[in-house]
């Protein structure tokens, strides 16, 4: 309870001071940080979130992008499929 109001009243302090487009990282800051300090989130986890792993057809070819999202650059798609090996975002892909 001591420590929900404590963050609360951080983030209010804190945000008011910061421009708009800055509150999101803070906030998402603020989470990561109180879900290492309650032990529900992993350093593995977390970097993998921060950065996470390539996932790549072989070592030579990059995977290849499918054709509905060829704006996606390359680099980004490989991040994005390893996303899939995060434990929190594989529980919600089922």
């Amino acid at each position: 309870m001591l420590l929900e109001a404590i963050s609360s009243a951080t983030f209010a302090h804190v945000t008011r001071g910061l421009y708009h487009r800055h509150r999101l990282l803070f906030a998402a800051q603020l989470a990561m940080r109180l879900a290492r300090a309650r032990g529900s989130l992993s350093a593995d986890d977390l970097a993998a979130l921060v950065e996470p792993p390539r996932v790549r057809a072989n070592t030579f070819a990059p995977v290849p992008v499918p054709v509905a999202l060829d704006w996606v650059p390359a680099l980004a798609w490989e991040r994005v499929r390893g996303l899939a090996e995060v434990r929190y975002i594989a529980n919600l892909m089922g």
